[in-house]
């Protein structure tokens, strides 16, 4: 009896020893250890057992060893293959790569992670194999050395000459806004002249007011929101009415105008007691309002006051309308607050704009205000293409200092550090005293002022002295 049972105990510890073993051992190894610890197990106890049950153990285990050296390879397998996809996609940039330091000019620039992205992007897209890749990298890197400008170039001289040429062709004109002819902006020359002298507030102000996208999608809701932006005043909604004999100001407000608005009468007589502390009081949508001043002349100012006191909307946007433009609706405005619109929850305040380059600069920064000079004059030149690169140096030189400046005797032109360039634009004899008597030096390190003292322009081949050999 206690044979068998010292049978069954081995038993059960050679096959934990087995398990044990083979699940931490690498695959290589795993029937080297499974034999050799059953092999010292059974001859260590001596155990007197038949051939055929040492047979069929042998092949039991067998079976669970291959088992769990299946279950290693699989799992094993599992992780090579994911090693290998990162190889797999660092292929293609590799090549691009390769490709662009074969190209000229790439071979001499330092090729950015940025640019690689983007030509593996590029060729993927378009399904280009090797070959194609390499003949599109060859024409972009041939249109980059075309593109640069030699140096030495007039590129002020030329920029004055490609704006100025088309900027004769334009006219005085204004457009308008499709369905609302309230909502309009000028175009032209007009616009032009206004962009260059840095005009703080436009002849024509508007505002592009982007919405969130589930704003942007719903008709309904872009309308209700132009009307809540809209500046409303007291005489849009109401009659203000006089009565000098009795000494009250009469206010007969309208409930069609007051509901257009998204406004209530309640909404209105609160406004007016803020802002006028005045006693009033409202029977039938009309309000009674008993000034305190003395003097008719005291009580007609506060007439006046009323009449263009503002109760709901947002300040300086005159009119508002809800458009559709590509797959969304926007708002465009007459007038321009981009301090207030931006607050509002329903705008999207990363794309909103305004045509108000001074505003712009306030509100978003001295880019953005860049970036405003050169759409503002792309569109005000219309059908008269300019290049871009031109458009560019003349923001440049407008918001180079951090602050938008006019090109003009207030601007540019007149805080040059060339006496002669300052005195040759305006106000002669203003600058060269100034100059005097500041004690100011002339460099003559400019275009205009070497025309003046009659010596060679330092552009071109200007920029070059030769020396002969005797």
């Amino acid at each position: 009896m206690s044979d068998k049972v010292s049978d069954k105990e081995n038993k059960d510890k050679v096959d934990a020893v087995v398990e044990s073993k083979v699940d931490a051992v690498v695959e290589s190894k795993v029937d080297a250890v499974v034999e050799n610890k059953v092999a010292v197990a059974v001859e260590e106890k001596d155990l007197p057992e038949s051939s055929g049950k040492k047979a069929e153990k042998k092949s039991a285990k067998a079976k669970k060893t291959e088992k769990k050296k299946t279950a290693v390879k699989e799992s094993k397998k599992a992780d090579s293959e994911k090693e290998a996809k990162p190889e797999k996609e660092a292929e293609p940039v590799k090549k691009v790569k390769k490709l662009l330091k074969r190209t000229k000019p790439f071979k001499k620039i330092n090729v950015t992670q940025k640019w690689i992205d983007d030509a593996k992007d590029v060729t993927e897209e378009l399904g280009l194999n090797v070959s194609d890749s390499k003949k599109l990298l060859e024409l972009v890197s041939k249109q980059l050395e075309e593109s640069k400008v030699q140096a030495g170039e007039a590129v002020g001289v030329v920029t004055a000459q490609s704006l100025g040429e088309p900027g004769t062709q334009l006219t005085l004109r204004t457009f308008h806004f499709a369905g609302s002819a309230e909502v309009s902006v000028s175009s032209g020359i007009h616009r032009l002249e206004e962009i260059v002298d840095a005009r703080r507030v436009p002849s024509t102000p508007i505002m592009f007011i982007y919405l969130k996208k589930e704003y942007a999608c719903d008709k309904e809701k872009a309308s209700k929101l132009a009307k809540k932006l809209e500046e409303t005043k007291l005489a849009d909604v109401a009659k203000i009415e006089e009565d000098f004999i009795q000494r009250f100001i009469g206010i007969r407000l309208n409930e069609k105008k007051l509901a257009h608005h998204d406004m209530t009468v309640e909404d209105v007589v609160k406004k007016l007691k803020k802002a006028t502390r005045s006693k009033t009081t409202l029977e039938d949508n009309f309000i009674k309002l008993v000034p305190t001043a003395k003097t008719l002349k005291n009580a007609r100012r506060l007439t006046k006051k009323l009449e263009n006191m503002p109760i709901g909307g947002v300040q300086e946007i005159h009119k508002a309308m809800a458009v559709k433009e590509g797959d969304e609706y926007i708002i465009k405005t007459r007038g321009s607050n981009l301090v207030d619109v931006l607050v509002v929850e329903e705008v999207d305040s990363t794309r909103t704009t305004s045509n108000s380059i001074k505003e712009v600069q306030e509100v978003f920064g001295i880019e953005a205000a860049r970036s405003t000079i050169i759409s503002e004059i792309l569109a005000a030149m219309g059908s008269a293409r300019v290049n871009v690169r031109h458009l560019m140096l003349l923001a440049d030189v407008m918001t180079r200092t951090g602050e938008v400046r006019a090109i003009g005797r207030t601007g540019v032109s007149g805080q040059k550090e060339s006496v002669f360039a300052r005195a040759a634009y305006e106000v002669t004899i203003k600058h060269l005293l100034d100059a005097a008597i500041n004690g100011e030096v002339e460099k003559l390190a400019g275009v205009t002022e070497n025309i003046i003292v009659g010596q060679p322009v330092k552009v071109g081949t200007g920029t070059i002295d030769l020396v002969m050999k005797s």
